[in-house]
């Protein structure tokens, strides 16, 4: 998708955060896109057929249909939001569950070498 020379990155920024916001999330179970606005994200114009979604715009064909579901959505929008937070603790809980399960507890003793890095010479914003 980027050149090899790597400087067209900012041309293809939108199409990676579009591709980001309708991928579905474990966490949530459903694309951000979709629990922001309500409905299924839609491709593009550009990548559809423009005939067809003209037709559908001058016609208003489905303007009476989306605007029912949008009311819908508002009116379940608080339980929406309130399976959407149990469901984001149970992934970190998961997530939790995994880390102390790989951690290993370190016993230190006397005269063991450890490493200490002094904040104070390293650059700030380092790590």
């Amino acid at each position: 998708i980027v050149d090899e020379n790597q400087k067209n990155w900012h041309k293809k920024l939108y199409d990676a955060l579009w591709a980001d916001m309708i991928t579905p999330k474990k966490a949530i179970s459903m694309p951000p896109f979709q629990l922001l606005y309500g409905v299924e994200e839609e491709i593009p114009i550009t990548i559809k057929m423009p005939a067809l979604k003209m037709l559908q715009i001058v016609e208003d064909i489905q303007y009476k249909d989306s605007v029912d579901k949008r009311i819908l959505f508002l009116e379940k929008l608080e339980e929406i939001k309130s399976q959407v937070v149990e469901k984001i603790k149970e992934h970190q809980l998961k997530v939790k569950n995994l880390f102390d399960r790989r951690a290993k507890a370190r016993e230190f003793r006397a005269r063991d070498l450890v490493l200490i890095r002094d904040k104070r010479r390293q650059p700030k914003g380092s790590h």
